[in-house]
């Protein structure tokens, strides 16, 4: 406290102190202020045993801000910050288990910039955070984390370029001990010119760090090479070629990846002719070794393209294109046609339109290894679709599923379902676990690849929509797509599928009505049938007073297997807002998944918020209460929280 106080009295007689007395300028500093409660009670209840617990949090927090420069704006100007706080904790939990700490947190930093107006700049950062947790019944824990590093800007129009560097530093002592240093470089820099633009771009990235003994290290490093050309002075020639490297070490374990790609595309015709003409040529090489397995990969594409707009309403699309894959453990040429018809037109109440496509494709694949391995392959998981992995005849056992950013590797089981859909793999978040909704994960594993053979595809798609008065829109597809073996091992996956679609939306001010029907047929993955409904109304009866209800509804049945899925959500919410500087809102929800495994998972909810403004400062409130069910397991969760915040804003 001393400390602070001194660092306080400093900064005002700094700042009171005449200019002739002094070679820099610093602001009266601003003050902003932070008060807040904490309130959680959670409840566990499973056929073994019950278990609850009780978390109370009191904060306390002021922020110091000021600015300034060093003889001139044009030297050096520089923001410095100060924040210290303090928190008191009380936790409980059952069969008398009880624990409170109080903690102090110390940070501050400082930010400047030398010669900012100049075309060579330094930008300069420094932070340090500083906080000491003392428990009940355990030692004080003690944390200190250091970061300091800078930028050199280079100001340019035709070549611009940036170089940093960032150094931390974390040492952690007491009850948890662990220590961290991480370096981080980064160059950049564009070359302008009249028709081109060239990009390159250097990371670096070590991370070291110890905790309770157990070491781990990380080493990233990427280089990137871009450019893009206008070949012709009407840009209608575009050429894109880039080039990267990245090579990831963490505890022994390397990762190397090489990517080179050449992109070329050619509008042959003016753009206000009804014929458009286009070409595309790419080529690209891409490598993958990690663990002593090399993934090696080299497409080549071009495609023709012929436009015609026979009428104001009526265009006609022909594409010709082919390709060849390279990749460890075989290659595949295919070249096909393409020929779209799409036609709309305007209706005395609306719009119709209707659209025809066909497509014809040859693949020659030869393949000489029998196990591929996939690493990082993207995919959204939801509760309202089906998530198919992208290649058939997976080992199950070698599937791993991980966050986007590979800091998490999720759990079967408790994060997500894995089953056999046909010859494919179906990937099922568990509501109960950690991935969100909409969430997307990275998943990698092993399959058995297809057998040498000669395949022709003949795929087709209809479909016809109507928009009436702006309100109401109906929409169709079908899609239709047949292999025929042309010689090779082919009885195992030659695919037949169809899949239809009808959707109606219904619009209003006040309302918005969704309906869609859809069903899939696959001989060699797995047949779908499902529902799926929204519903939402909002009502305004006041300028200050709304009200919307929302509901959705999707069901969802495996037709080879009978196995079906429901699902639904519930929401209210209502906004009243007596005076401008306050508002009320209350939100209700229940959403619910059932299965015929027999599988039940039903959520709901209640919160309540307040906000005030008053002049500078600023109260919330809100609470909250959960209910979770989960059928299965026979396991009940409940869980309610009061929050209390007071602020002031830094001024």
């Amino acid at each position: 406290m001393l400390a602070l106080a001194g660092v306080l009295l400093t900064l005002e007689f700094l700042a009171a102190a005449p200019v002739a007395a002094r070679m820099f300028y610093l602001e009266r500093p601003k003050l902003g202020v932070e008060l807040s409660y904490v309130f959680q009670q959670d409840n566990n209840q499973n056929p073994s045993q019950t278990t609850s617990s009780r978390d109370q949090r009191f904060l306390e927090s002021l922020t110091l801000d000021s600015r300034g420069f060093v003889y001139h704006p044009a030297l050096l100007q520089f923001e410095l910050d100060l924040t210290p706080t303090w928190q008191q904790q009380n936790e409980s939990a059952s069969r008398g288990r009880t624990n409170s700490n109080q903690a102090f947190y110390l940070d501050y930093g400082f930010s400047g910039a030398i010669f900012q107006y100049k075309p060579l700049s330094l930008n300069l950062r420094a932070r340090r955070n500083t906080s000491t947790v003392s428990y009940s019944l355990s030692p004080t824990t003690s944390n200190e984390n250091f970061l300091w590093g800078g930028t050199l800007v280079y100001k340019s129009r035709r070549l611009p370029a940036s170089l940093s560097f960032d150094r931390s530093q974390l040492q952690q002592s007491g009850f948890f001990t662990a220590t961290e240093d991480s370096d981080r470089a980064n160059f950049t820099t564009t070359l302008r010119g009249e028709r081109s633009q060239t990009s390159f771009n250097a990371d670096y990235d070590n991370r070291q760090r110890v905790s309770q003994g157990l070491r781990q290290e990380t080493e990233n490093s990427a280089l990137r090479l871009s450019n893009g050309t206008a070949l012709s002075a009407d840009r209608r020639a575009y050429l894109s070629s880039s080039a990267s490297a990245r090579r990831t070490t963490s505890n022994g374990d390397t990762t190397e990846t090489v990517d080179i790609s050449e992109l070329l595309n050619w509008q042959h015709t003016p753009a206000d002719q009804r014929l458009q003409i286009n070409s595309s040529y790419s080529a690209r090489y891409s490598l993958n070794q990690r663990d002593g397995e090399r993934l090696e990969t080299i497409p080549l594409d071009a495609s023709l393209t012929l436009s015609h707009l026979l009428y104001e309403n009526l265009r006609s699309l022909l594409r010709i294109d082919g390709g060849y894959l390279k990749f460890t453990g075989g290659e595949n040429r295919n070249y096909g046609a393409q020929l779209d018809f799409g036609y709309t037109r305007r209706i005395p109440w609306g719009q119709l339109r209707v659209n025809a496509n066909n497509r014809y494709q040859i693949d020659d694949r030869t393949s000489n290894q029998e196990i591929v391995s996939v690493v990082d392959e993207s995919h959204v998981l939801s509760s309202f679709t089906q998530t198919l992995l992208n290649n058939r005849n997976v080992d199950l056992t070698s599937v791993q599923v991980f966050r986007a950013d590979k800091t998490l590797e999720y759990q079967l089981g408790v994060d997500y379902s894995l089953t056999p859909a046909g010859l494919f793999a179906r990937l099922t978040r568990l509501p109960t676990g950690s991935i969100a909704d909409g969430e997307t994960v990275l998943v990698s594993y092993q399959y058995q690849s297809d057998p040498s053979a000669k395949i022709a595809t003949y795929s087709r798609s209809f479909g016809a929509g109507l928009t009436l008065w702006t309100h109401l829109t109906v929409d169709y597809q079908l899609s239709l797509a047949d292999d025929s073996p042309l010689s090779g091992e082919t009885a195992t996956i030659i695919n037949e599928s169809t899949a239809q679609t009808l959707s109606v939306l219904l619009q209003y001010p006040w309302s918005e009505s969704e309906l869609t029907l859809s069903e899939e047929k696959n001989n060699s993955g797995t047949s779908l049938r499902s529902i799926k409904g929204k519903q939402k109304f909002t009502w305004h009866p006041r300028d200050n007073i709304s009200l919307s209800l929302s509901g959705a509804y999707g069901e969802s049945e495996l037709i080879d297997s009978g196995k079906n899925r429901q699902s639904y959500d519930l929401r209210t919410d209502g906004r009243w807002q007596p005076r401008n500087n306050q508002q009320w809102t209350l939100s209700l929800f229940q959403l619910g998944e059932k299965s015929n495994v027999p599988d039940k998972f039903v959520s709901s909810g209640v919160g309540l918020f307040y906000l005030l403004h008053y002049g500078l400062w600023q109260v919330e409130a809100d609470y909250k209460y959960r209910r979770d069910e989960q059928s299965l397991v026979e396991q009940k969760f409940t869980q309610s929280a009061f929050n209390l915040r007071l602020s002031r804003t830094l001024q």
